[in-house]
């Protein structure tokens, strides 16, 4: 069911990724808490001007008993699926976006026949084992599916069902008009120990040694290493980049490579690829064409969240007992 999960609901499982690390996941620009705490008791987050409270959070730790097994519950978790959500709901609001009720009911079928086929595979396993232990056979009912997988009746799987639905879409819509209306590049990069060591690869490279190779054999990122230099598409602040080698990249031209650039890890070196210009086209011009495309992934969610972030659009602050203050502490 794990994976059916991460294939079909990736908006229940974004926050996989972090853990219980927070608002902005990326190895740049993460969002500081305020200076001084504004929360209330039992605020534990607030993101723009909505609070996340200990009983949003406890109802969303209920859910997640539901429907993960034990060793995937986690409460930093289920802490960051939250704020995640409300990052969507809010930028959903702030442009007006709406889903249409049509659009989730059909968004519902997609997911709910997934669940049926889940339904008749484990079935299918139930009376395999019946079988091998040479006793009757006897299926259980979709009700009892819910019950014994996913502690739910039937109402509460189809609300379920109703708010995956309108996140799936939400994330489709967002995240991809995000990436075609964001100036994108290829990276490619290494990172070394020492300053010097840097300059001296930077030096081959420019003399015509392939970046690849430097990678593959100097590397101390086992990204660039693994994958001979290659990083990937970037977009402004995703994430992706360290905020100090994200800040050069962007001024390279196509086919430049920075100069030796210092970070807590190491020194990078990168290679601006080929790029992509932002499509202006408005949400609402491509809505239906982007509402076609399959699920949003969490990496790219991921990218999406980041960046947003980064923008500073929403003030952002957490507070919950144990994990950012003493559970003792107001």
């Amino acid at each position: 069911m794990n994976t059916l999960l991460t294939r079909l609901l990736p908006a229940l499982l974004i926050a996989l990724v972090a853990g219980a690390a927070g608002y902005g996941m990326g190895a740049q620009d993460k969002p500081k808490p305020a200076p001084v705490p504004t929360l209330k008791v039992n605020e534990v987050a607030r993101v723009g001007q909505s609070v996340i409270t200990a009983e949003d959070f406890i109802e969303r730790l209920l859910q997640f008993e539901k429907i993960l097994i034990p060793d995937r519950r986690n409460g930093g978790m289920v802490y960051d699926d939250l704020i995640a959500e409300r990052m969507l709901q809010l930028e959903a609001e702030r442009i007006e976006l709406t889903i249409k009720p049509r659009e989730i009911g059909n968004e519902q079928e997609v997911l709910d026949k997934a669940f049926k086929g889940e339904f008749q595979r484990w079935n299918d396993d139930l009376l395999k084992q019946q079988r091998e232990r040479g006793i009757p056979e006897s299926p259980r009912t979709w009700l009892e599916f819910l019950r014994d997988r996913f502690n739910m009746n039937d109402g509460q799987y189809r609300g379920f069902l109703q708010r995956m639905a309108r996140l799936n879409l939400l994330m489709r819509l967002l995240v991809n008009h995000w990436e075609e209306s964001t100036e994108c590049a290829d990276a490619m990069g290494l990172r070394v120990e020492s300053k010097q060591a840097a300059a001296d690869l930077l030096a081959r490279a420019k003399r015509g040694e392939s970046l690849a190779n430097l990678a593959r054999n100097n590397s101390n990122d086992t990204r660039t290493r693994d994958f001979a230099g290659r990083i990937g598409t970037v977009w402004p602040k995703d994430g992706r980049l360290d905020a100090e080698v994200d800040a050069a990249f962007w001024k390279l031209n196509k086919g430049q490579y920075s100069e030796p650039i210092e970070t807590r890890e190491g020194w990078w070196i990168v290679l601006r690829g080929e790029g992509r210009l932002p499509n202006e086209a408005a949400i609402w011009d491509v809505r239906d064409e982007l509402l076609k495309r399959p699920n949003v992934d969490r990496n790219r969610f991921q990218a999406w969240r980041n960046a947003l972030a980064a923008s500073g659009r929403y003030a952002y602050e957490r507070r919950m007992p144990g994990w950012d203050v003493a559970a003792n502490e107001p």
